[in-house]
């Protein structure tokens, strides 16, 4: 089904009153108010995101308020994320200071996840409206929470196995992007691509792999100082590959968009942060590790450049050619 029809009024007055049930004692829906995510924020144009304010008349007359998010997207993307979030949540990522979004629901008919919505703000938002300190802090707490994803024992979900296949269409797909908006550099892009998947085959060990979140950026990152939680969300790229991924990741797209609020020359305070992460997690700073860190940087650099305004990607392109 469309994605669409998840920002439909008229249908999603209709679902809501179909699952009902699951909203305690609830008798039916009283008001449904929906907002639908600018798709200019949006990186995967494929998909629908949405709030849902929900109100519900119980058995006793009573007038209950529901805050809702949901998303919608082909394929079982969403599924996944959903199988993630009650995995996470059967541990210690529930009421802890660490946590992960509450699911709702997952809705097959639609490919629609809907999780409760969370109470702050996105650590992005504090780079735009808070002090240096504030934000510094918020960097810390993102990255304590990741010491702590990490720490759990993987569970297993067959669909997300690492494998080689899908990781050189992985590599494909960026590439494809990238040459899509950037022809002229054909031949630096096409080489970079090959070089990295050699070194990428020759440093990784599949074995060791283990869950990852795939998209650990500020924008995912929500704290709430009252009651003081840090809440991970959107795990839709999650899947099984080296835990340095995500702290790479995660530096690389914070200095960027660190850069882009006019803060500039964050790279000593975010090396700290991350030997910090590998202290934490008791692994030592070697050559492959280096190594590792450089490779998942250019991935992510990359994958920036391929989604981002012209002006910012021409910047990058000289780190990538350097590779």
């Amino acid at each position: 089904m469309d994605p669409k029809a998840i920002v439909d009024q008229k249908n999603m007055e209709g679902f809501f009153q179909d699952h009902i049930d699951l909203f305690e004692n609830g008798k039916k829906l009283f008001n449904l108010k929906i907002l639908e995510h600018d798709p200019l924020f949006i990186m995967d144009k494929s998909s629908v995101l949405a709030e849902y304010h929900v109100e519900v008349e119980n058995m006793d007359g009573a007038i209950n308020k529901y805050f809702l998010r949901g998303s919608s997207s082909p394929g079982q993307k969403r599924q996944r994320h959903y199988q993630i979030l009650k995995n996470l949540r059967k541990d210690t990522f529930k009421e802890e200071i660490n946590q992960v979004a509450d699911p709702f629901g997952y809705f097959s008919e639609y490919n629609l996840l809907i999780y409760k919505n969370i109470a702050g703000q996105s650590l992005y938002d504090k780079f735009k409206h808070k002090t240096r300190d504030e934000w510094e802090n918020g960097i810390v707490l993102a990255l304590d929470w990741l010491v702590e994803f990490h720490e759990k024992k993987p569970f297993k979900i067959p669909e997300m196995e690492f494998q080689w296949d899908e990781e050189r269409r992985r590599f494909r797909v960026l590439l494809d992007g990238l040459l899509k908006r950037f022809p002229d550099h054909k031949n630096i892009l096409e080489k970079t691509v090959a070089k990295m998947m050699v070194d990428e085959k020759e440093i990784l060990v599949p074995e060791s792999f283990q869950l990852i979140h795939g998209d650990f950026q500020p924008h995912n990152v929500i704290i709430s100082d009252f009651p003081r939680r840090t809440t991970v969300i959107d795990f839709n790229d999650s899947f099984f590959y080296d835990e340095l991924y995500d702290l790479s990741y995660f530096l690389t797209q914070t200095n960027q968009m660190l850069t882009l609020c006019n803060y500039p020359d964050n790279s000593s305070f975010l090396n700290q942060q991350g030997d910090s992460y590998l202290k934490k997690r008791s692994i030592d700073k070697s050559d492959i590790v280096i190594k590792k860190m450089k490779l998942f940087r250019l991935k992510t650099l990359m994958h920036i450049k391929s989604v981002t305004e012209i002006k910012i990607a021409k910047l990058i392109v000289n780190e990538i050619e350097k590779y």
